[in-house]
């Protein structure tokens, strides 16, 4: 389609009308916004903007961003992609519009995981004692993850079995046990990056979900966080890896728990747990 900018309009603050999560790099946002999204897609150009009607507020665009014309395809539920285009005289055909609609599907896709992190990470969301996403979560974190299944990536999903938190509770009392448990959470959120979740499953479990990783991707970033605890607790892990397809959060944790090897069996202040 040549060079073009492409923007997301969605809504802000509640408001009706929409305005762009846009590319700083133009610095036209306090600017920009539409009502209402178009009925269907289409076209508008210069004058359509300058004769005041719903799309007056796309003007800046011509003026400041040198577009020649602007195409408009509405998305979920209140969503737009704005698609500026700067070379005049261009018709845009049926395979423009449909790389446009997959835009649109790209941008629905990704405002989604938007919301589903937002719900995963925000404070109320996390576990008190590691800071990780909570248990009740794990639905969310596995919806995060279909996305990219949705697209044909991989989603590895590693649970970790960790050793010797018992035994530091039994040892050293539960503060010590409780700044153990946190420095371990720790390290398999720094682990997990900015991709990765990572979910507190129970007292001695975390659950790490990477969408886009495959399961030798996830075995190896599993040996890393292995090696840097192993002089704190031991981690068994389970991984499991899945592509598209059904499947439920249920389903996908219970796989990665039953691919945990067995453990050796606790002895000492690890049994009195």
């Amino acid at each position: 389609m040549g060079g073009y900018t492409c923007l997301v309009f969605v809504p802000r603050d509640g408001g009706p009308a929409l305005h762009p999560a846009l590319d700083p790099g133009l610095r036209l946002d306090a600017l920009l916004s539409i009502p209402e999204p178009p009925a269907s897609p289409g076209v508008i150009g210069p004058a359509a903007a300058a004769t005041g009607g719903p799309f007056a507020t796309l003007r800046p665009l011509f003026t400041e961003a040198r577009a020649a014309a602007l195409a408009l395809a509405p998305f979920g539920a209140r969503g737009t992609v704005v698609l500026v285009e700067r070379r005049e005289g261009r018709a845009f055909t049926g395979d423009d519009w449909e790389l446009l609609r997959v835009l649109s599907l790209q941008a629905e896709a990704a405002l989604e995981q938007t919301r589903v992190w937002g719900r995963i990470a925000g404070p109320a969301a996390s576990d008190p004692a590691t800071g990780l996403a909570a248990p009740e979560q794990l639905h969310a974190v596995i919806a995060h993850a279909a996305a990219a299944a949705g697209w044909g990536e991989p989603v590895a999903v590693a649970m970790l079995a960790l050793g010797g938190l018992g035994g530091a509770a039994h040892q050293h009392g539960p503060a010590e046990a409780g700044r153990l448990t946190r420095a371990v959470a720790e390290v398999v959120r720094d682990a997990a990056g900015e991709r990765g979740i990572a979910l507190r499953h129970a007292d001695d479990e975390i659950l790490l979900v990477l969408p886009g990783a495959s399961a030798a991707e996830a075995a190896r970033l599993v040996a890393g966080v292995r090696e840097r605890l192993a002089r704190r607790v031991a981690v068994h892990a389970g991984i499991v890896e899945h592509g598209a397809g059904p499947w439920s959060p249920a389903e996908l944790a219970g796989r990665a728990a039953a691919a945990v090897p067995p453990r050796p069996r606790p002895s000492g202040a690890e049994a009195a747990r």
